[in-house]
This record gives structure tokens, C-alpha cells and sequence, in this order.
């Protein structure tokens, strides 16, 4: 895949990562390819903050201390977010039993940035 620099260009990016280094260089990735990214902690900053914003995608670590990606793509469908997650992890998860609980697609740690991209843009696409 060719990344062209305005592929995400008026995409709203919710990046949930509890790893200040790996939440950092998410969010500089997307902003590089032009979308506006907003940055949340842990599951319950990530809800909060899904309470202020309406994104059209929201990537989202499997491990997030306290609670993990699925309770937070739960607890989001309760307030109405109907924004697609990506689920990006380290651990073995069954993406089968991810997409079954609404997650567009799993990415595994480490990441390559081309299939972030594609995933992402897929996601945004619908």
C-alpha cells in the first residue's frame, strides 16, 4: 500500500492506549496521515472521552489495565458511540470471538504501519 500522506484527512481517531510510548507514536502516525486524534489513557478515560466525542474510529488496546477493550466497546454501545473499533494487541485473542462483539478487525502487536492503515481506513469506510 502506498500511504498517501492525506489517506486519513478529515478522520476523527480515538487512540486507546494504556503504554505512553505505543499511545504516542499511534497518535503521531495518524495525525502524519492527516486525521485529528484524540488520546485516552485506559478504558475509563476512553469511555469518558467517547461521552465528549463522536469519532469515526476508535483503536483500542486489547489490555488496558482494569478493564480490557471489550468491556469498553460494551460500555460505548450503552451511550450510543457507534463508531467502529479496532482492536490492536500483543496476546492471542480469536478474532472470530472479537468481531462477534463488534470489533471491525484485530491487528497484532508488532504492528506494521501499512495494515494500522488499511484496517483503519476500511474501518472508517464501513
Amino acid at each position: 500500500m502506498g500511504a498517501d500522506l492525506e489517506m486519513l484527512a478529515g478522520l476523527h481517531i480515538v487512540v486507546v492506549e494504556d503504554d505512553a510510548n505505543a499511545r504516542v507514536i499511534l497518535g503521531d502516525l495518524f495525525s502524519y496521515f492527516g486525521a485529528n486524534v484524540t488520546l485516552a489513557t485506559s478504558a475509563r478515560d476512553g469511555l469518558s472521552t467517547l461521552r465528549q466525542v463522536d469519532p469515526d474510529v476508535v483503536v483500542a488496546d486489547m489490555r488496558l489495565g482494569a478493564h480490557t477493550a471489550t468491556w469498553l466497546i460494551r460500555e460505548a454501545r450503552k451511550i450510543s458511540c457507534k463508531a467502529p473499533f479496532v482492536a490492536v494487541t500483543a496476546y492471542d485473542f480469536e478474532e472470530r470471538t472479537l468481531r462477534a462483539q463488534g470489533f471491525t478487525a484485530l491487528l497484532r502487536k508488532p504492528l506494521r504501519r501499512d495494515d494500522l492503515l488499511e484496517a483503519v481506513t476500511a474501518a472508517a469506510r464501513g
